[in-house]
């Protein structure tokens, strides 16, 4: 079993790695890449800030009939409405949170600074620049946008799905069509 030193004291244990020096994190690539736990630690951060704004911006939008979506409830209970403005506004708002805080000199936002983490330019280790954080922002929005377009997308077709019997001929649904069924009465 291998014996370590006791902590503080200088002497040097054979195989062990040793910390980095003062000027190797100055240095373009030694700087040793971000763990994924640390990356979704701050993205949590900064999701739990962009949760906080969206709501309020939810409670600010919640009167105004621009982009109001419902949510379909039971029979008899009244659907939840919520703003699709405010998504919208809370979108952009992210965009610009994480292009200004990410392009500029620290190259990091809330979250990232709280975890110790900083996003810089894969050659050469330097600072993005507001037009490369821009678009990394942008392309960090896309599974979430097609996530959402993918469930109204789904939303659509189920409906279309459920209520096609209402016209067709032989009350077959989409997914009766599709594989050749028609369903049937056994009692009169």
């Amino acid at each position: 079993m291998p014996s370590y030193p006791p902590p503080g004291s200088s002497a040097s244990n054979p195989g062990a790695f040793p910390p980095p020096s003062a000027t190797q994190w100055d240095q373009p690539g030694t700087q040793p890449y971000a763990s994924w736990g640390l990356r979704v630690g701050g993205a949590l951060i900064d999701g739990v800030i962009f949760v906080v704004v969206a709501i309020v911006l939810g409670l600010i939008f919640h009167s105004t009939h621009t982009l109001q979506f419902r949510m379909m409830a039971a029979r008899g209970h009244r659907g939840r409405e919520f703003s699709g403005l405010s998504l919208l506004i809370s979108s952009l708002a992210f965009l610009s949170y994480a292009t200004i805080l990410i392009g500029g000199p620290g190259g990091a936002t809330v979250g990232m600074r709280a975890v110790g983490l900083r996003a810089v330019n894969d050659r050469g280790g330097g600072p993005l620049g507001y037009p490369k954080a821009l678009g990394r922002a942008i392309v960090g929005q896309i599974p979430g946008l097609l996530t959402l377009l993918i469930a109204i997308l789904g939303l659509i077709v189920t409906l279309l799905d459920v209520l096609w019997p209402l016209w067709d001929s032989k009350r077959q649904t989409l997914h009766d069509k599709v594989v050749g069924t028609v369903v049937i009465r056994t009692r009169p």
